[in-house]
């Protein structure tokens, strides 16, 4: 008796992927939304460290020195313990105290959750979808044209096709080692904190604006 052949396994065939870049964009305003603590703290980050408010910036600078100055390791755990136990507190109180919350803060709770509902279940028009993804097209050709910048950049000090900054790149490399090596890590956080405040062309923007607001 000759052998019947082995039946072919049946493929199944999937339907083809289709990319939905509606989808994306409604996924990246998303991810804007979840990210605007983020994006505030680095706002006011930034406020500070270019001198937007002098006095502000002069206390905020002058208090982390001392801070890194004064702290011993068993006060940077409790400091670190506190920045960390923090948003779980403010969250449980917060989570506990929704029956007392006022009208305005219930208000603007609803708010903050239809928006996000909103991101979610998103129902938009062809000429308003367009409008979206040329957005979306337009923020993301300037992120990669900064990238491209940034790495051409990289690149030219890091096969040395500009002499002067690929020296002057290694060079504070190499003292930033021995700064490291030599001096406490103390005096290390102060210097890249006054360096930080201090070595920016905003600061002495923020002197001026700080001798007429006291001369």
């Amino acid at each position: 008796m000759e052998a019947s052949p082995p039946a072919e396994p049946k493929t199944r065939h999937r339907p083809p992927q289709t990319f939905d870049l509606l989808s994306l964009v409604v996924a990246f305003k998303r991810l804007e939304f979840f990210a605007e603590p983020l994006y505030d703290a680095w706002e006011m980050v930034k406020y500070l460290i270019r001198w937007k408010a002098p006095k502000c910036s002069m206390l905020c600078c002058i208090a982390l020195n001392v801070l890194f100055l004064t702290l011993t390791e068993a006060g940077w755990f409790i400091l670190l313990a506190l920045f960390i136990s923090t948003p779980a507190v403010l969250g449980y109180l917060q989570n506990c105290c929704q029956e007392q919350l006022t009208e305005q803060a219930l208000a603007r709770q609803k708010n903050h959750s239809v928006r996000r509902e909103d991101l979610q279940k998103v129902k938009i028009s062809r000429q308003e979808a367009l409008v979206e993804i040329k957005a979306f097209l337009i923020h993301l050709d300037e992120m990669v044209n900064k990238t491209c910048s940034s790495c051409e950049a990289a690149y030219r000090v890091l096969y040395w096709e500009d002499h002067s900054l690929s020296v002057l790149f290694y060079g504070s490399l190499l003292g930033m080692l021995s700064i490291v090596y030599l001096l406490p890590l103390c005096w290390v956080m102060v210097l890249l904190n006054s360096l930080l405040f201090l070595g920016n062309a905003d600061f002495y923007r923020g002197v001026d604006v700080f001798e007429i607001l006291w001369g």
